[in-house]
């Protein structure tokens, strides 16, 4: 917006995608601070309780992590959760486990290749790395989130097709 490289429709998209991010966390904040909060005994009890009873609940402790860490935020329509099939849609966070975080730059996933090299490498705001199991290439955002996927597997191409979008083109 500031550079006026992108289009000016992008920031009419922010309200959409944020606010109800926003507003689930601040209802969900809310709640558990009530929980916290409680002055009276019996009531303080009961929350005792139920608090123990549910951690003993498989997964419980994962969940609320995640809830509590934003990591369960998804942007995309198809599908709310990591997937099972190693299928991902555009605006679905990608595991840092399956992907590792590539600081503030772009990150290009790319399959194993059967023959040729593999490795990692930077080019401009684009990190590139070969990851196994992967089916498809996928371009993720600097926040964790898909922006592509099936993008083209040479890195200076997928720079050359960001250069509309980064605020100063290429570097």
């Amino acid at each position: 917006m500031l550079t006026g490289l992108a289009p000016e429709s992008l920031l009419d998209t922010y309200h959409g995608e944020r606010h109800p991010v926003a507003s689930g966390l601040v209802a969900f904040t809310s709640q558990i601070t009530s929980l916290a909060t409680m002055r009276d005994p019996e009531l303080c009890q009961r929350r005792n309780d139920t608090i123990a009873a549910a951690a003993k609940a498989p997964g419980i402790t994962d969940w609320l992590a995640r809830r509590l860490s934003q990591l369960d935020i998804s942007y995309a329509t198809e599908c709310a959760t990591e997937p099972a099939d190693g299928t991902y849609h555009v605006g679905q966070r990608v595991s840092p486990t399956l992907v590792p975080a590539a600081g503030l730059d772009w990150n290009l996933a790319l399959p194993n290749p059967s023959t040729g090299p593999t490795g990692s490498g930077r080019i401009g705001p684009v990190n590139f790395q070969f990851v196994d199991g992967l089916e498809t290439p996928l371009l993720i955002r600097p926040d964790g989130y898909l922006a592509a996927h099936g993008v083209p597997t040479d890195p200076h191409t997928v720079l050359a097709n960001l250069a509309s979008y980064l605020p100063g083109g290429p570097t």
